[in-house]
């Protein structure tokens, strides 16, 4: 913690630091105008980030004299420089130049489709995954044999060859080399002294129903000595042992994302002193984070600074920022940054400003990215996310005050020390069980909206609380002292939502801890009341006994307001 932090003029590293859209042709000397600018409006540094309208070729040579110009005022003025790692996003593709090398390299979606064998052409069907008898579900190989007859199932892979696969771990060098490498290479060493780290935005998996990457099927077997392609229809098809498939199934993606992507970028980056810093994308729901991240909470670990994003001129989703926040305080990270007021309109003003990153800081993200601050407005760039938050600006003048009040705000947060009291089971993996590439099924809505009601509830009652992410427990958390332990953070309550599913390593952590005289509230579940799993398999009856033996509820609402009764005794008691 600071001994005596100057609130009057807090330092750049605390400082709102803009999205920079380089959207024109670029000149070194605007460039160092505009920066000074910045340090006149108290801006804290930016992110260089090429947007549409760019006509500078990314990465060249003259855009490199751009950054190294830039980087040399950022020195200058006292201001922190920030690559971003894409031309336009999301990261990944290496302005096209990883993408471009194939199909081994590209984006790739699970597909299926029913065919009659007696009306398949001789040649083969291009993509093809395995063959399945529809019927039974058996196997029939990767080739169809000879002979087959009847209906058939057939999985394949759809190429989408303008994005990634970002699970595999040889794309992602590949990304490395071409992006973050060329950088560091470029950049003289005394520039990168003003150069503190770079921006990945919105890296994804898909977008377009479910994945496939042509690693999963060793990595599959690696993990749970299955063969995936035995289980494959059950990601989109219900049998008993659909559950047990899909958890599996989308607990790998989550970790594979994690160490591939992030984890492998955050460990290049800490080798040569860079920050690491980003987003990723559709964080706020259970059915929108599964095919684009598998798990979003995993991914937040291997940020140096982790972060979210928030459009529009509406209030922040409370279950985005607690999710950031929970992994932030449980591994140590004391900036957390949110990507915030695009689309908020030309009509922005400072109190509407300050009303959006309010809240997120009452939630404890303190670190403000404001979006976005454009090289010029000319012709349709003044449409790009408005709007621009930079000197054509006729409130530009007074702009400092607005970044010291967030400077202020967000040192105060950084450097003190947050606690939170109570753990929420995170109900993902219940939502995975129902999970077939149909966002719009009812099942896994559900599962989002008791995990939105139940941190509703306890933001009422003013009850800081975090989310446990069954990954993230499995390898980080234990009992200690009569407390669960999630990293740096202990807990002595826990809430669990409206769920189904519970991991075995949850599982036994809470069972040692309810054992140990901890509390453990539990909300019925109104949907599936009878339904319980572990790992997607039947709960043994010793365990749904234990289970509907804990404290229940019939809401979130009742579940946080019995909480807060129960805390605030013990409170008054300790008092």
């Amino acid at each position: 913690m600071m001994n005596s932090p100057d609130l009057t003029n807090p330092p750049a590293q605390y400082r709102p630091i803009p999205f920079w859209s380089w959207n024109d042709k670029l000149d070194p000397e605007e460039l160092r105008r505009q920066i000074r600018e910045m340090k006149k409006a108290g801006l804290g540094g930016f992110f260089m980030h090429a947007r549409g309208g760019l006509q500078t070729a990314y990465l060249s040579d003259e855009w490199m004299e751009c950054v190294n110009a830039c980087l040399d005022e950022a020195g200058k003025c006292g201001i922190d420089g920030w690559l971003y790692d894409e031309n336009g996003w999301p990261s990944g593709f290496g302005g096209g130049l990883v993408n471009g090398l194939g199909v081994k390299y590209q984006q790739k979606y699970l597909r299926h489709e029913y065919l009659d064998a007696a009306d398949l052409e001789a040649s083969e069907r291009e993509n093809t995954i395995a063959w399945y008898d529809a019927a039974t579900l058996e196997l029939l190989g990767e080739k169809l044999p000879k002979g087959t007859a009847g209906r058939l199932l057939r999985c394949y892979y759809e190429v989408n060859p303008f994005y990634v696969d970002n699970l595999d771990p040889k794309v992602v060098r590949e990304f490395l080399k071409v992006t973050h490498k060329h950088y560091y290479d470029n950049i003289p060493k005394p520039l990168l002294a003003h150069m503190k780290g770079i921006f990945t935005d919105e890296p994804q998996l898909s977008r377009n129903g479910l994945l496939w990457s042509f690693i999963l099927e060793e990595e599959y077997w690696k993990a749970y000595r299955c063969e995936l392609l035995k289980e494959l229809p059950l990601l989109f098809l219900g049998t008993p042992e659909s559950d047990a498939v899909r958890v599996r199934f989308w607990s790998l993606v989550a970790r594979l994302f994690a160490e591939n992507f992030l984890k492998q970028i955050h460990d290049w980056c800490s080798e040569k002193g860079w920050l690491l810093t980003g987003h990723h994308v559709l964080e706020e729901t259970c059915q929108a984070q599964i095919a684009s991240n598998g798990a979003i909470m995993p991914q937040y670990r291997y940020y140096h600074i982790p972060g979210m994003d928030h459009l529009c001129r509406t209030e922040p989703s409370p279950v985005a920022m607690t999710q950031l926040v929970s992994v932030a305080m449980q591994f140590g990270q004391k900036q957390i940054l949110s990507e915030s007021f695009a689309l908020s309109g030309w009509n922005i003003n400072f109190f509407g400003l300050r009303w959006m990153f309010q809240q997120q800081f009452a939630h404890g993200v303190n670190l403000v990215c404001p979006h976005l601050s454009s090289y010029t407005l000319r012709g349709l760039r003044k449409r790009d996310y408005p709007a621009s938050l930079f000197y054509h600006q006729p409130w530009w003048e007074d702009y400092r005050s607005v970044n010291d009040y967030f400077a202020r705000v967000g040192m105060l947060l950084a450097e003190g020390k947050a606690v939170a009291e109570v753990l929420v089971l995170h109900p993902l993996s219940s939502a995975w069980c129902h999970f077939t590439g149909d966002e719009s099924n009812p099942h896994l809505d559900f599962y989002t909206k008791t995990l939105e009601r139940i941190t509703r509830a306890l933001d009422v009652h003013q009850i800081a609380h975090n989310y446990a992410d069954e990954q993230i427990v499995a390898a980080e958390g234990s009992f200690e002292h009569g407390a669960i332990r999630i990293g740096l953070q202990s807990y002595r309550y826990v809430i669990i939502p409206q769920i189904t599913n519970l991991s075995k390593p949850v599982l036994e952590l809470l069972r040692k801890f309810a054992a140990a005289g901890g509390r453990v509230l539990t909300v019925r579940n109104r949907l599936e009341p009878e339904k319980l799993t572990v790992d997607g398999e039947t709960a043994p009856a010793e365990v749904r006994a234990w289970f509907r033996a804990l404290p229940a509820f019939d809401s979130e609402e009742a579940a946080a307001a019995a909480a807060a009764a129960e805390l605030a005794e013990q409170r008054t008691v300790i008092t």
